[in-house]
């Protein structure tokens, strides 16, 4: 065996050596966390469950708060499409029958 393989053999054996106390570091931490553990996890999952159940609740509310804004300007805009008609009923034939002709035009020009 020349040199070179000789501290190849001595590095792998010090790796072994390493990995066999990180074993032990480990079976020593997981026993600790074993112990200590279900508490801290059960308390970390209660709090994340309540972040979760408020961030949920958020979008609840601004869901909501959205749709009656939407309801609102949907009202809005069919009360002054309404009033625009009460006030100008032959212009609002006229538009409404142009838009007839304009979509008329179109749909038989696609139908080609």
């Amino acid at each position: 065996m020349n040199r070179g393989e000789r501290e190849l053999v001595r590095e792998v054996d010090a790796l072994r050596g390493d990995l066999a106390a990180v074993r032990g570091d480990l079976a020593a931490l997981a026993g600790t966390l074993g112990e200590v553990a279900p508490e801290k996890v059960t308390a970390l999952a209660n709090r994340i469950g309540e972040a979760a159940q408020q961030a949920s609740d958020e979008v609840v509310r601004t869901a909501r708060e959205a749709r009656h804004r939407a309801e609102a300007r949907g009202r809005a805009g069919l009360e002054a499409i309404e009033k625009a008609i009460e006030e100008r009923p032959f212009a609002s034939i006229a538009v409404a029958f142009a838009a007839g002709l304009i979509l008329a035009g179109i749909l038989g020009r696609s139908r080609r």
